[in-house]
């Protein structure tokens, strides 16, 4: 749950959380559970994970408690790996487009960037205009910039939108006349002008919006993006559309290991393991072996 709710919520990024195999869970633990997200290119990618130790290195390394009976036990532990580095490797590849980043406005170093547009003699004027801009947002706790250098406003928004900036605000002489203030937003790539008075709820909420809209078209992708699979042949059709195949499966436990290393020998897919933020019931027999299927578990191309 906290692991959906930053990844999914925070960063916009859908993710499928599983119960990894005894193959492929942490070395010297009890189990596995991961949640995993879909890139660009169709492969998986394993983002945090929480391993239950149970209390196997608490034997190893004689690390006891005094339990309510007063008596000395061996300590169940977890180890959680928060795969920070991979989750923002996701946010760019997930989230980018052609022209750069676009990032959350929750999250965003600079949720608005001010844009002073030169025309005329008056810009002490336009730049005073802008300052206050500036500081009428950053009064309510909004985290902007303004780039007052010398390079062109093109160049900028070039700039800017590279650096995934989730709002752009543009004043020239117009709008310091009219008092007001044209809004771009990175995400849809659409521009409107507004009063200055109204700067700041509408940023507010145009940043709601936008993390909306992220989050909507990054879970978009998940759309029919498991499908079932009975044979080896259904895998591999599964994995050259990058697609998740669901399959029936002998074990989970290591007498399934050779069934999964011959999926993956004749698909490139792995055994992801089986889900734990659905009910999956187990049907059939195993793709591979034809034994009763104890487990439904998905397969992908992987990093």
């Amino acid at each position: 749950e906290t692991t959906k709710e930053v990844v999914t919520d925070y960063y916009g990024i859908p993710v499928m959380v599983f119960k990894r195999t005894q193959w492929d869970k942490f070395p010297g633990g009890v189990n596995t559970y991961a949640a995993d997200t879909l890139m660009p290119d169709g492969k998986v990618i394993q983002l945090p994970s929480t391993h239950d130790l149970g209390d196997n290195f608490a034997r190893a390394f004689d690390v006891k408690y005094i339990d309510e009976n007063n008596e000395a036990v061996y300590a169940h532990q977890t180890c959680y790996g928060p795969a920070i580095s991979r989750i923002y490797g996701a946010l760019i590849s997930i989230h980018g487009d052609n022209r750069g980043l676009r990032l959350p406005y929750l999250l965003a170093p600079y949720q608005v960037v001010i844009i002073p547009i030169f025309r005329g003699d008056d810009i002490e004027a336009l730049l005073d205009y802008c300052r206050n801009l500036e500081s009428v947002l950053s009064a309510a706790g909004i985290r902007v910039h303004l780039d007052d250098d010398d390079s062109t406003p093109g160049w900028k928004y070039n700039y800017w939108e590279m650096k995934g900036v989730p709002i752009r605000m543009e004043v020239g002489p117009r709008e310091v006349k009219q008092k007001k203030v044209a809004v771009f937003r990175r995400d849809l790539l659409e521009r409107e002008t507004i009063s200055l008075e109204k700067v700041v709820p509408f940023t507010e909420e145009l940043g709601l919006e936008i993390d909306k809209t992220l989050r909507s078209q990054a879970e978009s992708k998940f759309e029919n993006l498991v499908v079932d699979a009975e044979t080896i042949g259904g895998i591999q059709d599964a994995m050259e559309d990058g697609k998740i195949a669901r399959i029936p499966f002998c074990s989970t436990d290591m007498d399934g290991f050779n069934c999964a290393e011959e999926i993956k020998d004749k698909t490139a897919g792995e055994i992801l393991g089986t889900r734990i933020d659905v009910d999956d019931k187990a049907e059939g027999v195993c793709v591979v072996c034809g034994k009763p299927a104890e487990a439904v578990v998905y397969v992908a191309r992987s990093y």
